[in-house]
């Protein structure tokens, strides 16, 4: 969806109709929260049964967007029917809190007990970002790759936390030409995820020293966060990714402006931005920054 705001009318206008109908209810929770209405989405939440995995998936997602950590832990606590769902959840929140360590030991219960969850995998690919050494994985990723097929977006998801590792590794090269593609081929990702390649893809270029691209997709990941914020964009997830991008592109003010919009939403103590790639080496902690 990358129009929020008009989203938002429709399934405003549906949930009026039914409000107990799953999807509507769904795709109208998720459109508050990534129009950072979470007051709003809070309250619908808080009227549903929490047996529902669909309403406690969301509840999740909103704790884990506005920073409420023990709600978050909570929440994991009452995922009896979906173990795997509750040491992902725990994997997610630990790794927001920079403790990679306790991470990995609930990424690693997920992995030993279905590495063949598409889940499990995709939080394996994002935790090879943040630990290249993290090997106890590598048996879940292998179990993915060897498969003769898997879902196009699940494929497409594969490439992009490869492309991503390798700006981390600084193979600029292989990196810039991957990124390109995806993002030609993935013009209506979720806005969040697509303005993380474009910020990685901006370092991948400078490295390469390719100005004349560098200054193309500047111009091209300038437009789509105008666009986003002007169809409604505004959750924390998305003003995290801004931030970052913007730091990417040079623009050192405006991803300050845009981090401390995150902060007003959730915990931006938890944004990993000494080390990362799209921030200034001379970034030491997030104090530093803002």
């Amino acid at each position: 969806i990358r129009d929020s705001s008009q989203a938002f009318s429709h399934y405003e206008a549906a949930f009026a109709l039914d409000p107990q109908h799953p999807a509507v209810t769904h795709n109208y929770i998720n459109t508050m929260i990534e129009l950072g209405r979470y007051a709003q989405a809070r309250s619908i939440l808080t009227s549903r049964s929490r047996t529902d995995r669909a309403m406690l998936s969301m509840s999740a997602q909103l704790a884990l967007q506005a920073g409420e950590w023990e709600e978050a832990t909570a929440i994991a606590d009452q995922m009896t029917e979906d173990v795997i769902g509750a040491h992902l959840l725990r994997w997610k929140l630990e790794v927001k809190r920079q403790d990679l360590a306790r991470a990995e030991t609930h990424l690693g219960a997920a992995a030993r007990l279905a590495p063949q969850d598409e889940r499990v995998y995709l939080a394996a690919l994002e935790h090879r970002t943040l630990a290249p050494g993290a090997m106890q994985f590598n048996g879940v990723l292998s179990y993915w790759q060897d498969q003769a097929e898997i879902p196009y977006k699940l494929a497409l998801t594969t490439r992009a936390w490869e492309a991503i590792a390798q700006v981390d590794r600084g193979e600029y090269e292989s990196a810039t030409t991957e990124l390109s593609s995806l993002l030609d081929e993935v013009e209506h990702a979720y806005p969040p995820f697509r303005l993380k390649l474009l910020s990685h893809l901006l370092i991948a270029l400078s490295g390469a020293g390719d100005t004349a691209a560098y200054q193309h997709w500047c111009s091209e990941a300038l437009a789509d966060i105008s666009e986003y914020a002007e169809s409604g964009w505004a959750s924390f997830a998305f003003q995290v990714e801004r931030g970052y991008l913007l730091a990417a592109a040079g623009d050192t003010e405006a991803a300050v402006e845009s981090f401390r919009a995150a902060g007003l939403m959730g915990d931006i103590s938890t944004l990993r931005l000494s080390g990362d790639p799209r921030i200034p080496d001379s970034v030491e902690s997030l104090q530093d920054f803002i």
